[in-house]
């Protein structure tokens, strides 16, 4: 036989397998009968379901106890924020329930090294100049 009829015989055996699969008969199986049992029936809603798998006693004593947390909270805030900004700001006064003397005849002196640059219509001039050449030109790129 040469290699071409054997060739063409595995072809046609290989195209009859595919249009004609094979089909196995299975014989039955012996069947086991049972008595039946009462089932219980299944709870309606989601609720009933929750209620019925998980204990809910914790999750209600801790919302019981959660009002109690958040009004200690609040306290232990109020009490931050008291020690915290409960004291007396600057040094205006120099006794309390005094204030310190400011002698009318002094010219208006600034203790700020910027203020005394910037008192004079020069310096301001000056000060404008110096930040135009220092600022970045961004409103010309």
């Amino acid at each position: 036989m040469s290699d071409l009829e054997d060739f063409m015989r595995r072809a046609a055996e290989h195209r009859a397998r595919l249009q004609r699969p094979e089909i196995e008969i299975l014989e039955p199986a012996e069947v086991e009968l049972v008595d039946a049992e009462i089932v219980r029936a299944m709870p309606v809603g989601v609720d009933s379901h929750v209620a019925s798998h998980i204990n809910t006693r914790e999750f209600t004593e801790r919302a019981s106890h959660l009002g109690e947390q958040v009004g200690q909270a609040d306290d232990n805030l109020e009490a931050r924020l008291q020690a915290t900004f409960d004291h007396r700001v600057g040094s205006l006064r120099t006794h309390p329930g005094t204030v310190a003397p400011v002698a009318a005849d002094q010219p208006f002196t600034p203790t700020n090294p910027w203020l005394k640059l910037l008192s004079s219509p020069e310096n301001l001039r000056q000060a404008i100049v110096l930040g135009e050449i220092l600022q970045p030109p961004r409103d010309r790129w």
